[in-house]
């Protein structure tokens, strides 16, 4: 549009015209600039107030939503508050009960090679949208089913030497650790491309892998220590213990029979027997002791 208004010929009257355009044009092009900076700036200060308001919450109560006798000792549990199914993982069989409102409703797996079947299932966890995933260490393998059982699809492993932990975030991005090499191995969300590594050297026998908004929790049970990180994989602490953090940044211990927040000195979930394991995701806590499962909900109260 300008360029012929512009012609290269500098008459008096066209240059003097041509000079106030060219000039015009570059405030016009100064103000864009200006106006997007000021936008992305705003953005940022948003985030940061909104995290800054994520970790100003801290824990008042747990409120129960199930406790499961079982027959047996889970190994590891999950649980999906979008439908309130609970995924039981047992020892030795390579199954997965499914319980759905507190009752048994399927079970999966078992020793095979079919999609459905496991070689040696070690870990379980539900995606974002409710589905339930769980870990083939032998065949290198994440297997995706739906909330009643029903196999879906295998997403193969690549570059990884023996998986035998696994976690995805809320955002999609899939956290596995390998035995092998003894790191942490980032997946992009469709499990394809490895994105990053980090945790070389740290590990003994880690038995727990959790990811959260902001880090990622591993629990070492020969060092009895958890280390946490961000998710770009940078260690932030080493605290010695059984430790789960929540989307709020907010640290719980294990201490024999009980959840304490030592934040706060409050204490949770006091029970006759030990607990030998816990999580914390998405809001819930759940715990596991000898043949029993127990599933709450946290409420919050804002810092003051």
């Amino acid at each position: 549009m300008y360029k012929n208004l512009c012609p290269r010929v500098k008459k008096s009257k066209n240059f003097s015209f041509c000079k106030r355009v060219r000039t015009n044009r570059q405030f016009l092009i100064i103000a864009t600039i200006s106006l997007l900076s000021l936008i992305l700036t705003l953005g940022s200060w948003g985030c940061s107030y909104s995290a800054d308001r994520q970790i100003r919450r801290i824990p008042q109560e747990m409120r129960e939503i199930l406790t499961l006798s079982l027959p047996f000792t889970p190994v590891k549990i999950a649980y999906s508050s979008l439908d309130n199914s609970l995924y039981v993982m047992e020892p030795e069989t390579n199954m997965i009960r499914i319980y759905r409102d507190g009752k048994y409703i399927n079970a999966v797996g078992g020793l095979g090679f079919s999609d459905s079947n496991f070689n040696r299932l070690s870990d379980i966890t539900v995606s974002p949208h409710g589905r339930l995933l769980a870990l083939d260490s032998f065949q290198k393998q994440i297997k995706r089913f739906d909330s009643n059982g029903m196999w879906i699809e295998n997403f193969h492993l690549k570059n990884i030497g023996e998986p035998v932990l696994f976690d995805v975030s809320h955002d999609g991005m899939v956290f596995v650790y390998d035995r092998t090499s003894n790191e942490i191995v980032i997946l992009d969300e469709k499990m394809e491309n490895i994105v990053y590594r980090f945790g070389k050297f740290v590990f003994r026998e880690p038995v727990q892998l959790h990811s959260t908004f902001t880090h990622v929790t591993v629990y070492d049970r020969s060092l009895n220590t958890t280390f946490i990180f961000d998710n770009f994989g940078k260690l932030t602490e080493e605290l010695s213990g059984y430790w789960q953090i929540d989307r709020f940044n907010n640290k719980y211990r294990l201490d024999v029979n009980k959840i304490s927040h030592p934040a706060t000195n409050k204490e949770f979930l006091l029970y006759h027997k030990p607990w030998s394991s816990f999580y914390v995701k998405s809001g819930i806590i759940g715990l596991i002791t000898d043949r029993e499962i127990k599933i709450s909900e946290m409420t919050y109260e804002r810092y003051q």
